[in-house]
């Protein structure tokens, strides 16, 4: 039996969990006879909960026969100065917290923050045990795409340089899309870090949860058991970086047309009062806000769905592929999908089980879904499988393998 730790910031209890990425790696491990210990903050991501609501320095809780350890950060509300603070908590606490631990026999270190890696990398560097950092997020990259820092600024360059150090200080890097050779190549890392130590294992879904909440976990709701029309199904955040602009926009295009589609998106995000208020004052009457929903019921949702809709920014970060977790469960879902941002290795491409528009445009958007919508029932139906058939290998059980496999060559 082997000892491993995970740290993982946003890992969370199940009932709040929405990046099942570490916990069902941690699952399958613990299936296998290891011990995993995951360390989260106790600042549940995207909510307003908080694990610890005195001085305590940390909880332990067990979930599926995992071992949490929820270290006490501090709540936050933005994406500023709160919730950068809430990280320095994790980093600068989570050393006190390891003490009244025994040592582990390898240490994968989740990098959504270069400051967890760099935790990671320490810690295994004390213990003389080896360390795998897991790269699921492009920063300080995202950064500068999605918050608009020049790649000049202080900060982004301290983050840089940290960011280059944990790759070639890591006994192993997994990147969670497929261009993260060609990303460490962009930056002439190349030369200093080998390329054997590089390794790719995307998101995926657990089929075996996914199938059994799909037909027990049956979300209520008239919208989705509506037959009258070709239902659009959107889930996800409703921020910035989702772009639901251009898709309100072809929704009410589609709706001068006389189409029979209704879009209903599934989701929060700080964007969402803005869209609704163009819904109302534009008079588009074939979009609905769900809000938020427990990720048990996103089975059963997406399943009743005419066609899934990916929506995401267009960026260069693009150009190193994908992981979005909702692309997993909507292959599962078995039905068509489109995407309004073409990726470099896009799944979508390789399984052939939807549309990519060619630019983000409204117009582009409304012509993929009324495409789609305009298919015969079995040309619909043969996308889906096409879907169906392809997620096989994203399915958490065969990742978890893949990721056993970089362990066993770290510890060896």
């Amino acid at each position: 039996m082997r000892t491993i730790w995970v740290f993982s910031i946003f890992s969370a209890p199940p009932e709040h969990e929405m990046r099942l990425r570490m916990t069902k790696f941690a699952e399958e491990f613990v299936a296998k006879g290891d011990k995993v210990v995951i360390f989260a903050s106790s600042a549940i991501h995207n909510t307003d909960v908080n694990m610890i609501e005195d001085d305590s320095l940390y909880v332990s809780k067990k979930y599926n026969g995992v071992d949490f350890v929820f270290v006490n950060c501090s709540s936050y509300n933005t994406n500023g100065s709160d919730r950068i603070g809430s990280m320095m908590d994790y980093c600068l606490r989570l050393g006190k917290v390891l003490k009244d631990f025994e040592d582990p026999d390898v240490i994968i270190a989740e990098s959504p923050y270069p400051t967890v890696a760099f935790s990671g990398i320490r810690e295994a560097r004390k213990r003389k045990i080896p360390c795998i950092v897991e790269v699921v997020d492009l920063w300080p990259e995202s950064l500068v795409v999605y918050q608009g820092y020049g790649r000049h600024h202080p900060v982004i360059v301290a983050l840089r340089m940290l960011e280059k150090w944990f790759y070639k200080k890591a006994n192993a890097v997994v990147f969670s899309m497929r261009g993260g050779w060609d990303y460490i190549k962009l930056q002439g890392w190349d030369r200093v870090i080998p390329k054997e130590k590089v390794f790719y294992i995307n998101n995926g879904v657990d089929l075996k949860d996914f199938y059994s909440e799909r037909d027990t976990c049956i979300f209520a709701d008239e919208d989705l058991d509506d037959t009258s029309y070709f239902k659009v199904i959107y889930c996800g955040s409703i921020r910035y970086v989702n772009n639901l602009g251009p898709v309100i926009e072809a929704a009410h295009l589609l709706q001068q047309q006389g189409s029979k589609c209704k879009f209903i998106l599934f989701g929060d995000g700080n964007e969402r009062p803005e869209l609704e208020d163009i819904c109302k004052r534009e008079g588009i009457e074939n979009v609905v806000f769900k809000g938020f929903v427990e990720k048990k019921y996103i089975p059963s949702i997406v399943s009743r769905a005419d066609l899934n809709l990916i929506s995401v920014r267009e960026t260069p970060i693009g150009r190193f592929g994908s992981s979005w977790n909702k692309m997993f469960e909507y292959l599962a879902a078995g039905k068509p999908i489109v995407s309004n941002f073409r990726n470099a290795y896009d799944i979508l491409d390789e399984t052939e089980c939807g549309i990519i528009t060619d630019d983000q445009s409204s117009e582009a958007i409304a012509a993929a879904v009324l495409g789609i919508a305009q298919l015969t029932d079995e040309e619909r139906a043969e996308m889906g499988r096409r879907g169906s058939a392809a997620v096989k290998e994203y399915d958490y059980t065969y990742l978890a393998a893949k990721l056993k496999d970089v362990i066993d060559r770290v510890t060896r």
